[in-house]
C-alpha cells in the first residue's frame, strides 16, 4: 500500500506541474527578436521595466526569443550595432503589463530599419 500511496501523490504533483506549466506557458509574452539582414546584428540590448535582455550577435536569418518580466506597465526599448557598424537605439512603439500574453516581434531590416509587429492580448 505505501507504494500506491507514493505513486497517487507522484501522479498529483506531475498533473499539478503541468497544469502551472501549460498556464505559465499560455499567460506569458513572448518578444521575439528577427534578423532579415544578411549581416549579423551585434550588442543587442533590450530593456524594459524592471529588466534586460541582451544577446551579443544576432547572425544573418537567425531568430531569438525571451519573455520579459516586466515589473509592470512596460514598453521596449532597444540598442544594436548595425552590420556597418552604426551603433542605433530605438524606444519601440508598444505598451506591455505583466499580464499581457502573446508575442511582439522585432525585425531587423536593411539599412538599420527596425519593424515593430505585436500580437498580443490581455490574458
Amino acid at each position: 500500500m505505501p507504494a500506491m500511496k507514493k505513486l497517487i501523490v507522484f501522479l498529483l504533483l506531475l498533473a499539478v506541474g503541468v497544469l502551472v506549466g501549460l498556464w505559465w506557458l499560455q499567460s506569458s509574452l513572448t518578444v521575439l527578436l528577427k534578423n532579415e539582414q544578411e549581416q549579423p546584428v551585434t550588442d543587442i540590448v533590450v530593456t524594459y521595466k524592471g529588466g534586460r535582455f541582451e544577446k551579443p550577435r544576432l547572425n544573418a536569418g537567425e531568430s531569438v526569443s525571451f519573455r520579459p518580466a516586466a515589473s509592470g506597465g512596460s514598453g521596449l526599448h532597444i540598442r544594436f550595432t548595425d552590420p556597418s557598424g552604426e551603433k542605433r537605439e530605438k524606444k519601440l512603439d508598444v505598451y506591455f503589463e505583466p499580464e499581457y500574453n502573446g508575442e511582439i516581434v522585432v525585425t531587423f531590416r536593411p539599412g538599420g530599419e527596425v519593424v515593430l509587429q505585436d500580437r498580443m492580448n490581455l490574458h
